[in-house]
């Protein structure tokens, strides 16, 4: 049984008298929760609320109407307001939820699964803490899933604590939606003993795979392919917004991005972690990131910091205004000027689905050499002006001086390759090696050459790829192919391609929709992406003022074209600033970058 909590909410709809129930769950246990939820008599509009105490779930729970499901945890002190310098965020967890879910393949806490019919009434899910547990495997579908096309969702005031194997805690790649994350706590750890235990993973994959492109078109599949064809939309309500909200893992991440997700990350508080932007390239078809806005965040460092320097964030694809952020450094820690990495994977890795970004690719049927037309590169120069700089056979292994093989350069002395500097270019291009015998057997039956970029011309005979040390040599990489990144072989055939834009690197924005399982093996030309750089501006260490600026890893990515340092958004055309297909500017003078309301008014729903 069900009863009724607050029988009568009046408000005026459209002239009418609207009349809103809120309904109390007969317990705490995920079979009343959702048989609230499906009544009949639960319209969109009502509340469910959930009564206090600590459950164990077997099962989730799906919201399919337009209505609020509430329990009473509190969450305070969250966030980052410009003023605070210690972290005071704390939650009162009254309901509490345990995961003991026995679906590990499917299964969830919850899933906001409303139709579209009404897309402007809220979804609401609010006053929560889940409890992870460290005796369940890890699932990768998220604890709670946002599966809907809605424009009002609002999360808050939920607590997420332990080893939550659920990763992340909140995802949305089946979605297309709106709306606002805040006054949320995340304080994961590892608890097992286990080291071989899966960690906590991230707080937030933004996501909205099922974006319509520019026009309404609508997309194949939860790719992003129709967020990547469409406006970035800047200062404006259609974005996932995090707020207020404060990350405190010892483990795991705090905001991550996939297929085509767009946030709005602002007056967060992350201790040793930030946020970060995935590419096209990783997690198989989805696309990446497609935009974000950061500003006015506390990122906390209060640990030692990695050997290679602060990822945070890391952008690995589209555009971000990146500005008025604080970095707060304890016990004497130090953080390197080019904090902010805007870097392309897939200029040294061959990717799964999409291949690298060395303007060829291996037909996964035939094992043909065909043209890659998705990213943007050069089609004349080199010897024959077809674009191909050298075509040649590796004529020895490749040893170091204890006569070990080393796969990340190449030695080829039947070629005197310029050491001028030509083949490590700084105009905004890159040259790339791809061996066209080594073929690797990937997963979906896709088949891509070996290719890395290429960072330096040691001598006449030595050319230096990048790579990682998890993708070299005959390593399994955790993306399921076998063998190194670029390696060499006697008799390899192997050539040097000249790339100048890869498909969704930083710096670029709406672009025409792609489409297909595996767009490669199609004959899908370039994309014809506008460039939509990134900015940063005013972010600070706090006690010295000292700036944190973007910093580029590859050479596609130009300051001055695709990022720029200090630099706020426009109010006018300027030189080198994107462009719509019509030719005209972004950002005009009637048409300046301002920031969307703040707080979201959604924070203004009871």
């Amino acid at each position: 049984m069900r009863s009724i909590y607050l029988p009568l909410l009046v408000c005026l709809l459209s002239g009418q008298i609207a009349v809103a129930s809120t309904w109390i769950a007969a317990s705490n246990r995920p079979q009343d929760v959702q048989a609230a939820i499906d009544d009949p008599r639960t319209v969109d509009g009502d509340t469910v609320f959930i009564p206090s105490g600590t459950v164990s779930w077997t099962q989730g729970v799906t919201i399919t109407k337009h209505i609020s499901v509430k329990g009473s945890t509190v969450c305070s002190n969250t966030g980052y307001h410009g003023v605070e310098t210690s972290n005071n965020a704390r939650a009162t967890d009254l309901t509490t939820i345990v995961d003991n879910i026995a679906d590990r393949v499917a299964g969830y806490f919850f899933k906001i699964a409303v139709p579209t019919k009404t897309p402007d009434i809220l979804v609401r899910l609010s006053g929560i803490t889940f409890r992870g547990n460290p005796n369940l495997r890890a699932n990768n579908g998220g604890a709670i899933r946002i599966a809907s096309q809605c424009e009002k969702v609002r999360v808050d005031n939920c607590h997420f604590v332990g080893q939550l194997t659920f990763n992340p805690s909140i995802g949305s790649q089946y979605a297309y939606w709106w709306g606002v994350i805040d006054h949320c706590i995340w304080d994961l750890q590892r608890t097992s003993s286990d080291p071989t235990a899966a960690p906590p993973g991230e707080g937030i994959a933004v996501g909205n795979g099922l974006w319509p492109a520019y026009g309404g078109t609508e997309p194949m599949g939860p790719y992003g392919d129709g967020s990547w064809a469409d406006e970035s939309h800047w200062g404006s309500e259609k974005w996932e917004f995090i707020e207020d909200c404060t990350f405190n893992h010892t483990y795991g991440g705090g905001v991550d991005s996939y297929s085509g997700g767009r946030a709005v990350i602002r007056h967060n508080w992350f201790s040793n972690m930030g946020t970060q932007v995935h590419g096209t390239e990783s997690s198989g078809r989805p696309r990446g990131g497609r935009a974000e806005e950061v500003y006015d965040n506390m990122f906390n460092w209060h640990k030692p910091l990695p050997p290679n320097g602060v990822r945070s964030p890391e952008l690995r694809s589209g555009s971000i205004l990146f500005h008025h952020n604080t970095y707060k450094m304890d016990d004497g820690l130090s953080l390197p000027t080019g904090a902010l990495n805007l870097t392309v994977y897939r200029l040294f890795y061959p990717f799964t689905v999409w291949g690298g970004a060395c303007g060829v690719t291996i037909d996964s049927s035939t094992l043909a050499v065909k043209p890659n037309n998705l990213d943007k590169v050069a089609n004349s120069g080199g010897p024959n002006g077809n674009g191909v700089y050298y075509d040649s056979k590796a004529t020895a292994t490749p040893i170091n001086s204890f006569g070990d093989p080393v796969y990340n350069t190449l030695i080829d002395r039947n070629v005197a390759f310029p050491t001028d500097g030509s083949l490590t270019p700084n105009d905004g291009s890159a040259y790339v090696v791809v061996n066209l015998t080594q073929i690797l057997k990937q997963r979906y039956k896709t088949k891509n050459p070996a290719s890395s970029y290429i960072t330096s011309v040691q001598n006449s005979h030595t050319i230096t790829v990048a790579g990682q040390s998890d993708r070299l040599g005959s390593v399994t990489s955790p993306q399921g192919v076998n063998g190194a990144n670029i390696r060499f072989s006697p008799g390899d055939h192997y050539q040097i391609r000249k790339v100048l834009v890869a498909l969704d690197q930083p710096g670029r924005g709406r672009g025409d929709l792609i489409e297909g399982k595996i767009p490669k093996d199609t004959a899908q030309p370039y994309p014809n992406q506008e460039l939509d750089p990134c900015y940063a501006w005013e972010n600070r260490i706090l006690g010295t003022h000292a700036i944190v600026n973007i910093q580029a890893e590859q050479p596609t990515i130009r300051e001055g074209r695709d990022f720029y340092n200090q630099a706020a958004r426009p109010a006018g055309p300027q030189p080198g600033d994107g462009r719509r297909r019509d030719g005209s500017a972004v950002w005009t003078a009637g048409n300046p970058y301002t920031e969307y309301t703040y707080p979201h008014p959604l924070q203004r729903s009871n």
